[in-house]
């Protein structure tokens, strides 16, 4: 697949980008204004996107009201994936040991 056949959704990259920025700030979370301006954006785009993605479950509102950080939803399928490397790893090391035994 050529990419460049491809546009680059801005909504699609803002998303991503907050992935990036929310996942630094687990703990405390961050102001969705803090947010805006990482992102470059309207405070209304980034309420917008914070709304999106807490309907998906990839974004949630800390226990400090106002503030936000990844939701359930991103840590599961990363705890999927890291399952799935570990699987691979485990078959790949079996096969490794049985063709490298010596008779």
């Amino acid at each position: 697949m050529n990419v460049d056949n491809y546009p680059q959704s801005d909504q699609l990259a803002r998303f991503a980008r907050a992935v990036q920025i929310l996942a630094g700030h687990v703990v405390t979370g961050l102001a969705p204004s803090e947010l805006a301006k990482s992102l470059n954006t309207s405070a209304a785009n980034t309420t917008r996107l914070l709304a999106q993605m807490q309907q998906l479950g990839w974004a949630e509102e800390t226990r400090t009201s106002g503030r936000w950080r990844l939701g359930p939803a991103l840590v599961q399928i990363a705890g999927a994936h890291a399952t799935a490397i570990a699987r691979a790893e485990s078959e790949i090391s079996e096969i490794h040991q049985r063709y490298s035994r010596q008779s």
